[in-house]
């Protein structure tokens, strides 16, 4: 072994523990694995950043450790810093970048959150963060983190992170968020590479490429043209918290997964299972030649549901539908029956015609359906009362009064039909509906009435069928009370929640106080603890006088009884006063080291008490906060 590996084992002995391959030299930490699954994405992923911008890429390690990562992509041509808070950390990263003078690659000492006094970010092209954030969600709380990292993609385009998860048996996993996306919301795009365990535990953490500027679409990276939260502008909070709309090129990729831990899970689950719906159906018309958009990708992973698929071109009808013209609108009608015909004779129907789920393109002149998700196989609508033939009597009031209703899943569909508001044609497509005795083909038969020649003549006002128009105000009035109970019963979950809420700030109020008192608790433990250090190593360094007397005393009795060491035994002899005083002394010594074990057993005693509390445990956190900031594991 050469001087060089001498000083490097000697760095690598500094170490609290090795939880990384030693670049470059595999036969120091055999037992971490350098060709790991999140190493192998990791360095695929950074192969097609670098391909897309056309050089190697200016990459920041965040929690670097002892600078495998780094040194990895160094080698690969890229120009890498690393940061980490621990400098026996950073002395073996800079020894190994000394190994290697012909990599770009420095090594800093300090916290990451300081990460911008380093470098410019705006330099950087992507931002390595392995099993780092998570400290700082313990540290600093989940918003000071989210407000990091959103610090970081205003500047740098590019994240890959491995994220803990709070199953973890570790004493900071109860601080982190239910889903780590949470933490990286200002991302536009969000897409699991892998997910693997650690040497802390089998429980695996998810390892996210995320991006502001491309997109992840079936093993290529696609540049983002735009993204959105919602689907349209009328959809409610809930999908905004658990979606992501990102469009590119001739696509767009939707994304279901927790980007907010106030969004109910049973929501997500429920847009997850639409998302593999369309991709099913998709599938299916694709293979009966039915016009809809081509399914490019679907993934089904273990947080996120995501779905690629081509778009067609144009806008939503329910930002453009106020602009357009009474031609325009009939050939709308026509186009969404032909539509509808289409995905009836296949056996399908949409739950969810709405004006937002038709795209216009209005050159062309032609609209299509999309959200397939909410195609089924049984004729129902997604909202009371929950027929599609009744959602279309509702569409084509919204269309030809120009105006979309925003009901959602809690508010049922108002009809509003009226004879003024419609021209004659509608109205008697109204009127062939409303009689339709519902076989197999309605929407079949509805487009052969629209496409009649004589639709457009003279109704002379509505036609004469009172019993069917009876039952649509029944419906209506069915409707305004169900929607004066839901009003009953939000006003009562009003009122819970802030019952709720004065609890919960009353038991912040008593954990603050808690904390208080554990803080003092800890003070105190500290005191005292300094106060026995000088006793102790007081107890220590009798002990060591007292076994070199006892080893003087063995050595002196061993002479005196060796028969053949007369000469020694004369000399002992004529020693008696130093043997007495060095028994004496030795006795002296054997009753103080008693009386200082004793204490020191009792100090233990006490100080394990100490630790069984509740206040110590529960102190743990602080104790490791103020002398730590965090690192890479």
């Amino acid at each position: 072994m050469n001087t060089n590996d001498r000083r490097l084992v000697e760095l690598i002995e500094q170490l609290p523990e090795v939880y990384q391959p030693i670049f470059g030299h595999p036969e120091l930490a055999s037992s971490r694995a350098a060709d790991s699954p999140r190493m192998n994405a990791l360095v695929t992923t950074v192969s097609q950043l670098a391909e897309v911008a056309g050089r190697p890429l200016r990459i920041v390690d965040l929690g670097s450790a002892q600078g495998f990562t780094s040194c990895t992509l160094a080698a690969s041509g890229h120009r890498v810093i690393g940061i980490d808070y621990l400098d026996a950390n950073v002395a073996v990263a800079r020894h190994l970048a000394g190994e290697h003078p012909e990599l770009e690659l420095e090594f800093f000492c300090g916290d990451v959150t300081d990460v911008a006094s380093v470098i410019d970010l705006a330099e950087v092209d992507l931002v390595i963060g392995l099993s780092v954030l998570h400290h700082l969600v313990y540290r600093d709380g989940i918003d000071a983190t989210r407000a990091f990292v959103e610090t970081l993609t205003r500047h740098v385009p590019h994240g890959i992170y491995e994220m803990a998860v709070r199953e973890e048996p570790v004493y900071w996993a109860t601080a982190q968020p239910a889903d780590p996306r949470v933490v990286l919301d200002s991302y536009a795009f969000i897409r699991e590479l892998v997910h693997s365990g650690t040497h802390l535990s089998a429980v695996a953490r998810p390892t996210l490429f995320c991006s502001t500027t491309h997109c992840a679409v079936d093993g290529r990276l696609v540049a983002i043209e735009s993204f959105t939260r919602r689907s349209h502008a009328l959809v409610g909070d809930a999908q905004s918290q658990l979606m992501r709309y990102v469009f590119w090129n001739g696509g767009i990729t939707k994304t279901a997964a927790c980007f907010d831990e106030r969004a109910p899970s049973f929501v997500l689950e429920t847009l997850r299972s639409d998302l593999l719906r369309e991709a099913r159906v998709l599938e299916l018309l694709a293979a009966r030649e039915v016009d809809a958009p081509g399914l490019v990708e679907f993934v089904d992973g273990v947080g996120e549901t995501i779905l690629s698929r081509t778009t067609f071109p144009g806008e939503l009808l329910s930002e453009v539908v106020g602009l357009c013209s009474d031609a325009e609108l009939r050939s709308i009608t026509g186009d969404v029956l032909r539509e509808l015909a289409a995905l009836e004779q296949v056996g399908l129907y949409h739950g969810d015609l709405r004006l937002w789920n038709v795209v216009v393109d209005r050159q062309e002149g032609r609209a299509r359906l999309i959200d397939h998700g909410a195609v089924n196989t049984d004729p129902t609508d997604v909202v009371w009362p929950f027929d599609p033939y009744f959602s279309f009597l509702a569409f084509l009031h919204a269309l030809w009064e120009a105006k979309a209703d925003s009901t959602g899943a809690e508010v049922p569909r108002s009809v509003g039909l009226s004879s003024p508001g419609l021209p004659p044609d509608v109205i008697r497509l109204v009127a062939a509906l409303v009689v339709h005795d519902r076989g197999p083909r309605v929407f079949g038969d509805l487009l052969d009435v629209w496409c009649s020649p004589d639709l457009g003549a003279d109704t002379g006002g509505w036609p004469s069928m009172p019993l069917a128009w009876e039952i649509i105000v029944a419906l209506q009035v069915q409707r305004d009370g169900y929607l004066t109970a839901r009003d009953r019963s939000r006003a009562a979950a009003e009122e819970r929640h802030a019952w709720e809420t004065s609890q919960l700030r009353k038991a912040l109020e008593d954990a603050a106080v808690e904390r208080e008192r554990l803080t003092a608790d800890l003070a105190e433990n500290a005191r005292r603890w300094q106060q026995l250090s000088p006793d102790l190593a007081l107890a220590h360094r009798h002990r060591v006088e007292l076994e070199l007397v006892r080893a003087e005393l063995e050595a002196e009795t061993t002479r005196r009884n060796d028969p053949a060491g007369s000469a020694a035994a004369a000399r002992a002899a004529a020693a008696p006063t130093d043997t007495a005083n060095g028994t004496d002394a030795a006795a002296a010594a054997a009753m103080r080291l008693r009386e200082l074990e004793t204490e020191v057993t009792n100090l233990r005693a006490e100080l394990g008490a100490i630790r069984s509390t509740v206040s110590w445990r529960v102190t743990k956190p602080l104790r490791m906060v103020r002398r730590r900031v965090p690192r890479s594991r």
